[in-house]
């Protein structure tokens, strides 16, 4: 099912089983394996603490660090010192996990998921400790540095901040790159809202008028939300949370009992995708095609830019094939491969000749058309079925490059 999304990297929460690993070697998906000091604690600056911690952590590595998908030791999750008072010691401690963590397995780096926006934090741009920063649901602390060059953060659950430039972050570690390895937590709670935890890019609060039902709230965060993961180069990417239904009944945050009867996740406990998970296909697809293009008269192709988000895949070694209708459906079973052309992490623009007649007459008399595409991997495996609308020059439509999510791999329904 994940890879059925164009999931491509799962991050744990403590350390995953022995054969998580096995299976994210085999299918090719990146692991960001935790490494289970604890979650959310407020005694990390306890000393009687980091034994215990010190054991977990290398247990944890020495059991995986042989599995070429493991991307990253996640150290921990959400922990923070219980105030400012212990703030020192407690990153202190955290600095030794990190030193154990390479000394363990020198090739892969670290990082340290922060506490996300709840009680007296705003929200943290961890790039403290760890070579890979890392921040929790809102992105607004991260573009703050991204723009000034520093960022304030919390220090403590108790509120007290610290401010840290890049060139500070640099001089303890920090890459310069960065991961969001939670977020979108609240894109499918209608009843949330307004909720204070709320994964909104703006931190804006939704417009409970808006007459938004939540998959169309969820379409519109997470296209927010992962267009900008997507768009900054110094961002490896996101880990959305949750995957999975966590089922009926009580629930550790109290909050949460509001929100379909704790229906978390994009698929259900019984491994059923939801309409979510449709949508997150075509959100999460390595390559994006415009929603509709415009036909100028006398036009024999359509032209439009793609970039590639594949790591190592040119979309040469993949197919797109292509199907072709009057009007916005296709009839028949005819179909025709195109080939194109475009590197890891480039941009290109591509052709698609109209090579149905009775498309390009319709277009000439000035009725749309639509063309289907399926897009196959270099194994191929479909990634994708998107719809291009193809609109006369006459009718004043615009271009648009966004994606449209529009039932099961956005097809548009005639």
């Amino acid at each position: 099912l994940m890879k059925k999304a164009n999931v491509n990297a799962i991050r744990t929460h403590y350390l995953g089983p022995r054969c998580l690993a096995d299976l994210c070697d085999e299918m090719g998906i990146y692991l960001l394996q935790e490494l289970p000091i604890d979650w959310g604690t407020n005694y990390i600056h306890d000393p009687e603490w980091v034994g215990p911690a010190l054991h977990r952590i290398m247990a944890g590595i020495v059991r995986d660090r042989n599995h070429p998908s493991v991307m990253v030791w996640s150290i921990g999750n959400e922990n923070m010192p219980e105030s400012g008072a212990v703030s020192e010691q407690g990153y202190h401690h955290l600095r030794i996990f990190h030193s154990l963590a390479r000394t363990l397995d020198p090739e892969r780096p670290t990082m340290f998921p922060p506490p996300g926006p709840a009680n007296k934090i705003r929200g943290i741009f961890e790039v403290r400790v760890g070579e890979i920063g890392d921040t929790h649901y809102s992105f607004n602390l991260a573009k703050d540095f991204l723009k000034t060059g520093k960022v304030t953060n919390p220090k403590a659950w108790t509120g007290e901040m610290e401010t840290i430039t890049r060139e500070e972050a640099v001089e303890r570690g920090w890459s310069g790159v960065w991961f969001s390895s939670e977020y979108g937590i609240m894109n499918m709670m209608p009843d949330l809202l307004n909720a204070p935890y709320l994964s909104i890019i703006d931190d804006v609060p939704e417009d409970p008028a808006s007459g938004k039902n939540s998959l169309q709230v969820f379409i519109d965060r997470l296209r927010r939300e992962w267009g900008f993961l997507r768009s900054e180069p110094s961002c490896l990417g996101g880990a959305y949370f949750p995957w999975l239904c966590a089922g009926i009944g009580d629930n550790p945050w109290g909050w949460v009992v509001w929100a379909e009867d704790n229906d978390w996740g994009v698929v259900t406990a019984d491994l059923l995708p939801k309409p979510y998970f449709w949508a997150m296909r075509v959100l999460f697809s390595p390559v994006w095609f415009p929603e509709k293009v415009v036909w100028r008269h006398g036009d024999r192709e359509i032209r439009f830019s793609v970039t590639n988000q594949f790591n190592a895949v040119d979309l040469s070694q993949c197919v797109l094939r292509t199907m072709m209708g009057a009007g916005f459906g296709v009839a028949g079973m005819r179909w025709k491969d195109i080939p194109v052309s475009c590197p890891p992490g480039e941009t290109r623009e591509i052709s698609i000749p109209l090579w149905n007649k009775s498309v390009l007459d319709g277009l000439a008399e000035g009725r749309p058309a639509l063309c289907r595409i399926f897009l196959l991997d270099h194994r191929r495996f479909r990634i994708l079925t998107w719809d291009i609308r193809i609109v006369p020059e006459s009718a004043g439509a615009e271009t648009s490059a966004q994606p449209l999510a529009i039932g099961p791999d956005a097809v548009v329904q005639s």
